[in-house]
């Protein structure tokens, strides 16, 4: 005899597994929910007449102990209900975050990329309850006059330049490369002048040429320029890739994930109660640095493969989270 539970989660989405089918994977909490599995731990339901599978997982005591009863009932499961006030965040948290794509939307032009009035004043309501630190591909002077919140720690150029209350870092190997980038920089300029839509930015020890402005007819001959101009000073410079721009820089071991931990570390922070947010591809490197420690969202509105734990569609559904840990933290 089958038997139906009646819990919120349950009334919920068994109507649409029935109609939609697929796999349904959920903890198994005792020894009987794996009886009736079969040997791959699934059982199919309803078991009087089939329409998806359910998968039981085993968890270790260390996830059930910090996720299950720790993150997802003192916090996702309170937010999604809107019982905001028993949501419990550690007011140890250290919150970091990208810039583009994640507090601002990524646009045609670097400089219009210009960080709301709201989003400002969600940035200097949650500094005075966590510690922040924006880490971007900008210049430190630039990330730090684009966002403007006074008392939060910035990290400019992928981390290369790292500012903030009682910390200061600026890696030597890049600076002894920013001759190099300034003369690729400059080279590019001139090759990729009658390229209509190409922008070259100088960021002091990093560069980037961004081509979302520039025609498909167009992007092969700036492809090709592109690796004319850097060819001769890779080695010392190494070349990425974003969305729509070709990221140089030092060619020296350093990168977002590494940024992190140094401002963890620095900090006297944990990274087990870190949250890092972003939504470029540099950002992996900090998913990847905060793995199976702190918590980490990939903000994307299509699903990809990533290093991230979690995600969020795009910077209005930040915005919401963010307004959520302010919420949290006056409970």
């Amino acid at each position: 005899m089958c038997k139906r539970a009646m819990g919120g989660l349950m009334s919920t989405l068994d109507p649409v597994m029935q109609s939609y089918g697929g796999t349904w994977v959920a903890w198994g909490s005792g020894d009987a929910d794996f009886e009736v599995t079969d040997s791959q731990n699934r059982v199919q339901v309803p078991c009087e007449n089939p329409r998806y599978m359910l998968k039981r997982v085993q968890l270790s005591e260390r996830e059930i102990n910090r996720y299950y009863y720790g993150f997802s009932n003192r916090a996702l499961w309170p937010i999604s209900h809107l019982f905001i006030e028993k949501a419990y965040f550690n007011p140890e948290t250290l919150l970091l975050m990208d810039y583009d794509g994640t507090l601002t939307s990524i646009v045609d032009r670097p400089e219009l990329a210009v960080l709301s009035d709201d989003m400002r004043d969600v940035l200097r309501k949650i500094s005075k309850r966590y510690p922040i630190a924006i880490i971007s591909g900008r210049s430190l002077a630039d990330i730090k006059n684009l966002v403007e919140v006074k008392g939060i720690c910035y990290a400019g150029n992928h981390g290369f330049e790292i500012s903030g209350p009682g910390i200061e870092l600026t890696k030597g190997e890049a600076e002894r490369s920013k001759l190099t980038v300034q003369k690729v920089c400059s080279d590019m300029q001139k090759r990729l002048a009658r390229i209509k839509g190409a922008i070259v930015e100088n960021k002091g020890l990093t560069a980037s040429v961004h081509y979302r402005l520039v025609s498909d007819a167009d992007f092969q001959e700036l492809e090709r320029i592109f690796g004319e101009v850097t060819k001769p000073h890779l080695g010392e410079i190494k070349i990425t890739r974003g969305k729509k721009v070709f990221e140089i820089r030092p060619n020296i071991d350093w990168d977002k994930g590494k940024a992190v931990l140094w401002i963890i570390d620095a900090l006297k922070a944990s990274a087990e109660r870190a949250i890092y947010i972003g939504d470029n591809h540099t950002d992996e490197d900090a998913f990847l640095a905060l793995k199976d420690k702190g918590i980490t969202i990939l903000v994307s509105e299509k699903l990809k493969t990533s290093n991230a734990k979690y995600f969020l569609r795009n910077v209005s559904e930040v915005k919401i989270f963010l307004e959520k840990l302010i919420s949290c933290s006056n409970s």
